[in-house]
Parts: structure tokens; C-alpha cells; sequence
């Protein structure tokens, strides 16, 4: 049995792509910048956290890893959005 026999076929446009992932990536920056809005949050709250002078090491320690997991989150975000970029002029113009 070949591996993706059991996967359904993805739905292609006239032109055989994604229609969610269209020329212009509009899909995939949406949710850059949605993912980047929560990560924001996140990284707000364990800054917060770490403001506490109450809090014992234990939970430091807790909230750095969350802080260093927002900035790895905050950099394939960033890989996201570059897929939308417009690279010419002329792509710049069809995204307006």
C-alpha cells in the first residue's frame, strides 16, 4: 500500500495550486500575523511574570523557556511573512 493512498487529494484551482496558497500568499501572511499577535501576548506575560519579585526560580526558569520559545516562534513567523513579500515592482503592484 503506497503511503498516500489514505491522504485526500488537495483541491487545486484552475491553474493546478492551492487556492490557499495563492500568488501572493495572502493565506500563510494572515496567519503569520495572527500567530504573531498571540506570540506577542504570550511574551508580554511571561515578561510580566518575570517582574514578580515573588516568584521563586523554579517559575524563572519556566518563563524564560516560554520567552526563548516566543523568540523561535517570532522567527519562523518572520520565515512566514518573507513567503509573501511582493520580490518585484511588478508583484507589488498585483498586491495592492
Amino acid at each position: 500500500m503506497k503511503e498516500n493512498q489514505n491522504r485526500p487529494e488537495k483541491k487545486k484551482d484552475k491553474t493546478g495550486s492551492d487556492p490557499l496558497l495563492n500568488k501572493n500568499n495572502i493565506f500563510p501572511v494572515g496567519l503569520a500575523h495572527d500567530f504573531n499577535n498571540m506570540m506577542a501576548v504570550i511574551k508580554l506575560y511571561a515578561q510580566l511574570g518575570l517582574r514578580n519579585p515573588s516568584i521563586n526560580d523554579e517559575m524563572k526558569e519556566n518563563l524564560n523557556i516560554i520567552l526563548d520559545q516566543a523568540a523561535m516562534a517570532k522567527r519562523l513567523i518572520d520565515q512566514m511573512t518573507d513567503v509573501g513579500r511582493p520580490t518585484s515592482p511588478d508583484e507589488f503592484h498585483h498586491c495592492k
